[in-house]
Protein backbone atom coordinates (compact mmCIF):
# COMPACT_ATOMS: atom_id res chain seq x y z
CA UNK A 1 0.00 0.00 0.00
CA UNK A 2 1.29 3.48 -0.82
CA UNK A 3 1.60 6.20 1.78
CA UNK A 4 -1.17 8.25 0.20
CA UNK A 5 -4.03 8.99 2.59
CA UNK A 6 -7.38 7.74 1.25
CA UNK A 7 -9.89 10.48 0.44
CA UNK A 8 -12.05 11.36 3.40
CA UNK A 9 -15.62 12.58 3.66
CA UNK A 10 -17.46 13.42 6.85
CA UNK A 11 -21.06 12.51 7.52
CA UNK A 12 -21.99 16.21 7.55
CA UNK A 13 -20.38 16.76 4.15
CA UNK A 14 -22.10 13.76 2.64
CA UNK A 15 -25.50 14.79 4.04
CA UNK A 16 -25.08 18.20 2.40
CA UNK A 17 -24.31 16.52 -0.93
CA UNK A 18 -27.39 14.31 -0.55
CA UNK A 19 -29.54 17.39 0.15
CA UNK A 20 -28.17 19.15 -2.93
CA UNK A 21 -28.64 16.11 -5.17
CA UNK A 22 -31.74 14.80 -6.91
CA UNK A 23 -34.69 13.58 -4.88
CA UNK A 24 -37.40 11.01 -5.42
CA UNK A 25 -37.69 7.21 -5.34
CA UNK A 26 -35.60 6.69 -8.48
CA UNK A 27 -32.54 7.35 -6.33
CA UNK A 28 -31.78 4.40 -4.07
CA UNK A 29 -29.51 4.09 -1.04
CA UNK A 30 -28.39 0.55 -0.21
CA UNK A 31 -27.01 0.06 3.30
CA UNK A 32 -25.06 -2.97 4.47
CA UNK A 33 -26.00 -3.95 8.02
CA UNK A 34 -23.19 -5.48 10.09
CA UNK A 35 -20.29 -3.08 10.51
CA UNK A 36 -22.05 -0.36 8.49
CA UNK A 37 -25.41 0.44 10.10
CA UNK A 38 -24.39 -1.16 13.37
CA UNK A 39 -21.13 -1.51 15.22
CA UNK A 40 -19.86 -5.08 15.16
CA UNK A 41 -21.85 -8.06 13.97
CA UNK A 42 -25.39 -9.07 14.83
CA UNK A 43 -24.33 -12.71 14.56
CA UNK A 44 -22.24 -12.12 17.69
CA UNK A 45 -25.38 -11.38 19.71
CA UNK A 46 -26.98 -14.53 18.32
CA UNK A 47 -23.96 -16.72 19.07
CA UNK A 48 -23.74 -15.31 22.60
CA UNK A 49 -27.43 -16.11 23.15
CA UNK A 50 -26.96 -19.66 21.90
CA UNK A 51 -23.88 -20.14 24.07
CA UNK A 52 -25.75 -18.91 27.16
CA UNK A 53 -28.51 -21.41 26.44
CA UNK A 54 -26.08 -24.27 25.71
CA UNK A 55 -27.19 -24.42 22.07
CA UNK A 56 -23.72 -23.82 20.61
CA UNK A 57 -21.74 -27.02 20.31
CA UNK A 58 -17.91 -27.07 20.49
CA UNK A 59 -17.54 -28.19 16.87
CA UNK A 60 -19.62 -25.30 15.56
CA UNK A 61 -17.80 -22.85 17.81
CA UNK A 62 -14.41 -24.01 16.52
CA UNK A 63 -15.56 -23.84 12.88
CA UNK A 64 -16.91 -20.33 13.40
CA UNK A 65 -13.69 -19.12 15.02
CA UNK A 66 -11.54 -20.66 12.28
CA UNK A 67 -13.69 -18.98 9.64
CA UNK A 68 -13.40 -15.63 11.41
CA UNK A 69 -9.61 -15.91 11.63
CA UNK A 70 -9.17 -17.24 8.12
CA UNK A 71 -9.96 -14.03 6.25
CA UNK A 72 -12.76 -13.23 3.82
CA UNK A 73 -14.96 -16.13 2.77
CA UNK A 74 -16.04 -16.72 -0.78
CA UNK A 75 -19.72 -17.19 -1.52
CA UNK A 76 -19.59 -20.99 -1.26
CA UNK A 77 -17.68 -20.82 2.03
CA UNK A 78 -20.18 -18.41 3.52
CA UNK A 79 -23.14 -20.57 2.53
CA UNK A 80 -21.47 -23.64 4.04
CA UNK A 81 -20.81 -21.82 7.33
CA UNK A 82 -24.37 -20.50 7.34
CA UNK A 83 -25.84 -23.95 6.71
CA UNK A 84 -23.90 -25.37 9.64
CA UNK A 85 -25.13 -22.61 11.91
CA UNK A 86 -28.84 -22.90 11.14
CA UNK A 87 -29.04 -26.67 11.62
CA UNK A 88 -29.84 -26.13 15.29
CA UNK A 89 -32.94 -24.15 14.27
CA UNK A 90 -34.60 -27.08 12.51
CA UNK A 91 -38.12 -27.55 13.88
CA UNK A 92 -38.48 -24.04 15.23
CA UNK A 93 -41.23 -21.87 13.83
CA UNK A 94 -40.56 -18.71 11.91
CA UNK A 95 -42.52 -16.79 14.57
CA UNK A 96 -40.23 -18.13 17.31
CA UNK A 97 -37.19 -16.97 15.41
CA UNK A 98 -38.60 -13.49 14.82
CA UNK A 99 -39.46 -13.26 18.52
CA UNK A 100 -35.82 -14.08 19.32
CA UNK A 101 -34.76 -11.38 16.86
CA UNK A 102 -36.88 -8.82 18.70
CA UNK A 103 -35.32 -9.89 21.98
CA UNK A 104 -31.76 -9.57 20.66
CA UNK A 105 -32.62 -6.21 19.13
CA UNK A 106 -33.92 -4.80 22.40
CA UNK A 107 -31.04 -6.20 24.46
CA UNK A 108 -28.03 -5.58 22.20
CA UNK A 109 -28.45 -4.69 18.55
CA UNK A 110 -30.43 -1.45 18.96
CA UNK A 111 -27.65 0.04 21.08
CA UNK A 112 -25.06 -0.75 18.39
CA UNK A 113 -26.57 1.59 15.79
CA UNK A 114 -24.03 4.06 14.43
CA UNK A 115 -25.38 7.57 14.92
CA UNK A 116 -23.80 8.75 11.66
CA UNK A 117 -25.38 5.89 9.73
CA UNK A 118 -28.79 6.74 11.18
CA UNK A 119 -28.32 10.36 10.06
CA UNK A 120 -27.50 9.20 6.53
CA UNK A 121 -30.59 7.00 6.42
CA UNK A 122 -32.72 9.97 7.47
CA UNK A 123 -31.04 12.23 4.92
CA UNK A 124 -31.94 9.84 2.12
CA UNK A 125 -35.47 9.38 3.44
CA UNK A 126 -35.95 13.15 3.66
CA UNK A 127 -35.05 13.34 -0.04
CA UNK A 128 -37.68 10.74 -0.86
CA UNK A 129 -35.07 8.20 -1.86
CA UNK A 130 -35.75 4.47 -1.83
CA UNK A 131 -33.77 3.09 1.13
CA UNK A 132 -32.78 -0.57 1.26
CA UNK A 133 -30.86 -2.72 3.71
CA UNK A 134 -28.76 -5.26 1.75
CA UNK A 135 -27.16 -7.81 4.05
CA UNK A 136 -26.15 -11.43 4.34
CA UNK A 137 -27.69 -11.52 7.83
CA UNK A 138 -30.99 -13.33 8.31
CA UNK A 139 -34.30 -11.54 8.53
CA UNK A 140 -34.60 -12.13 12.28
CA UNK A 141 -31.32 -10.24 12.77
CA UNK A 142 -32.14 -7.23 10.62
CA UNK A 143 -35.93 -6.77 10.42
CA UNK A 144 -36.38 -5.13 13.86
CA UNK A 145 -33.80 -2.46 13.00
CA UNK A 146 -35.35 -1.94 9.56
CA UNK A 147 -38.73 -1.36 11.19
CA UNK A 148 -37.25 1.03 13.75
CA UNK A 149 -35.52 3.07 11.02
CA UNK A 150 -38.59 3.11 8.81
CA UNK A 151 -36.88 1.10 6.05
CA UNK A 152 -39.38 -0.84 3.99
CA UNK A 153 -37.06 -2.86 1.77
CA UNK A 154 -34.74 -5.57 3.12
CA UNK A 155 -32.54 -7.85 1.00
CA UNK A 156 -31.27 -10.56 3.33
CA UNK A 157 -30.64 -14.27 3.76
CA UNK A 158 -34.00 -16.00 3.84
CA UNK A 159 -34.43 -19.31 5.65
CA UNK A 160 -36.41 -22.16 4.16
CA UNK A 161 -39.66 -23.07 5.89
CA UNK A 162 -42.42 -25.62 5.42
CA UNK A 163 -45.78 -24.66 6.91
CA UNK A 164 -44.03 -22.00 8.99
CA UNK A 165 -41.40 -24.41 10.39
CA UNK A 166 -37.70 -24.09 9.61
CA UNK A 167 -36.20 -26.95 7.62
CA UNK A 168 -32.54 -26.03 8.15
CA UNK A 169 -32.12 -24.92 4.55
CA UNK A 170 -31.55 -21.57 2.90
CA UNK A 171 -34.19 -20.18 0.56
CA UNK A 172 -32.50 -18.79 -2.51
CA UNK A 173 -29.07 -17.23 -2.80
CA UNK A 174 -27.61 -15.51 0.26
CA UNK A 175 -26.66 -11.86 -0.39
CA UNK A 176 -22.94 -12.40 0.15
CA UNK A 177 -20.27 -11.22 -2.29
CA UNK A 178 -21.52 -11.72 -5.83
CA UNK A 179 -24.83 -12.86 -4.29
CA UNK A 180 -25.38 -9.39 -2.82
CA UNK A 181 -24.53 -7.82 -6.15
CA UNK A 182 -27.11 -10.07 -7.84
CA UNK A 183 -29.78 -9.17 -5.25
CA UNK A 184 -29.13 -5.44 -5.64
CA UNK A 185 -29.26 -5.66 -9.43
CA UNK A 186 -32.52 -7.61 -9.30
CA UNK A 187 -34.10 -5.10 -6.92
CA UNK A 188 -33.00 -2.11 -9.01
CA UNK A 189 -34.26 -3.75 -12.17
CA UNK A 190 -37.65 -4.55 -10.61
CA UNK A 191 -38.05 -0.88 -9.63
CA UNK A 192 -36.58 0.39 -12.91
CA UNK A 193 -33.89 2.28 -11.01
CA UNK A 194 -30.57 2.76 -12.84
CA UNK A 195 -27.63 1.66 -10.71
CA UNK A 196 -25.85 4.87 -11.67
CA UNK A 197 -28.48 6.64 -9.51
CA UNK A 198 -27.74 4.49 -6.47
CA UNK A 199 -25.70 5.06 -3.34
CA UNK A 200 -24.15 2.11 -1.53
CA UNK A 201 -22.68 1.95 1.97
CA UNK A 202 -20.67 -1.09 3.07
CA UNK A 203 -17.56 -2.07 4.99
CA UNK A 204 -16.51 -5.58 3.96
CA UNK A 205 -14.06 -6.82 1.33
CA UNK A 206 -16.81 -9.13 0.11
CA UNK A 207 -18.88 -6.02 -0.69
CA UNK A 208 -16.49 -4.59 -3.29
CA UNK A 209 -18.47 -6.04 -6.27
CA UNK A 210 -21.64 -4.48 -4.81
CA UNK A 211 -19.93 -1.13 -4.25
CA UNK A 212 -18.40 -1.21 -7.72
CA UNK A 213 -21.83 -1.55 -9.32
CA UNK A 214 -23.36 1.76 -8.20
CA UNK A 215 -22.85 5.39 -9.09
CA UNK A 216 -22.11 6.57 -5.56
CA UNK A 217 -20.19 4.01 -3.46
CA UNK A 218 -19.16 4.81 0.12
CA UNK A 219 -17.03 2.47 2.18
CA UNK A 220 -17.36 2.74 5.94
CA UNK A 221 -15.12 1.63 8.76
CA UNK A 222 -16.26 1.74 12.37
CA UNK A 223 -18.88 4.31 11.45
CA UNK A 224 -16.46 6.46 9.44
CA UNK A 225 -16.86 7.05 5.73
CA UNK A 226 -14.57 7.45 2.78
CA UNK A 227 -15.60 7.55 -0.87
CA UNK A 228 -13.98 5.48 -3.58
CA UNK A 229 -11.72 7.32 -5.98
CA UNK A 230 -12.82 6.81 -9.59
CA UNK A 231 -9.93 5.91 -11.90
CA UNK A 232 -9.75 5.48 -15.63
CA UNK A 233 -8.64 2.26 -17.31
CA UNK A 234 -5.00 3.43 -17.23
CA UNK A 235 -5.16 3.94 -13.46
CA UNK A 236 -5.32 7.73 -13.39
CA UNK A 237 -7.62 9.51 -10.97
CA UNK A 238 -10.86 10.92 -12.42
CA UNK A 239 -11.65 13.31 -9.60
CA UNK A 240 -14.36 13.12 -6.96
CA UNK A 241 -15.38 9.82 -5.41
CA UNK A 242 -19.01 10.72 -6.03
CA UNK A 243 -18.89 10.43 -9.81
CA UNK A 244 -20.77 7.95 -11.97
CA UNK A 245 -19.67 4.35 -12.35
CA UNK A 246 -20.71 3.72 -15.94
CA UNK A 247 -17.26 3.97 -17.54
CA UNK A 248 -14.84 3.78 -14.65
CA UNK A 249 -13.61 1.38 -12.05
CA UNK A 250 -12.97 2.16 -8.40
CA UNK A 251 -9.72 2.21 -6.45
CA UNK A 252 -9.98 0.89 -2.91
CA UNK A 253 -7.32 1.07 -0.24
CA UNK A 254 -4.98 -1.90 -0.08
CA UNK A 255 -5.79 -2.46 3.58
CA UNK A 256 -8.41 -4.98 4.51
CA UNK A 257 -10.02 -2.42 6.80
CA UNK A 258 -9.44 1.30 6.34
CA UNK A 259 -10.25 4.28 8.48
CA UNK A 260 -10.96 7.91 7.83
CA UNK A 261 -11.12 11.01 9.93
CA UNK A 262 -14.86 11.63 10.09
CA UNK A 263 -16.54 11.56 13.50
CA UNK A 264 -18.52 8.60 14.76
CA UNK A 265 -20.99 8.33 17.59
CA UNK A 266 -22.78 5.18 18.67
CA UNK A 267 -26.44 5.61 19.51
CA UNK A 268 -26.90 3.81 22.77
CA UNK A 269 -30.69 3.90 22.56
CA UNK A 270 -33.34 3.43 19.92
CA UNK A 271 -33.51 6.29 17.44
CA UNK A 272 -37.27 6.85 17.67
CA UNK A 273 -38.10 10.47 18.23
CA UNK A 274 -34.58 11.72 17.42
Amino acid sequence: MSGTTPPVITVDELIERIKMGPGGPKVTAFFDFDGTLIQGYSAGALLAHRARNFELGPDEFVRTMLAALGGPLDEAGFKDLLSQGIRSWVGRTDDELMELGEQLFAQEIAGALFHGAWRLVRAHQNQGHTVVIATSATRMQVQPMARELGIEHVLCTELETEHGVLTGGVAGRPPWGEGKLAAVKEFASSKRIPLKNCHAYANGDEDVPFLDSVGFPHRSTRGRLWPATPVSADGRSCGSGLGGASSIRWRWSGRRRCSAASPRQSARARPSGC
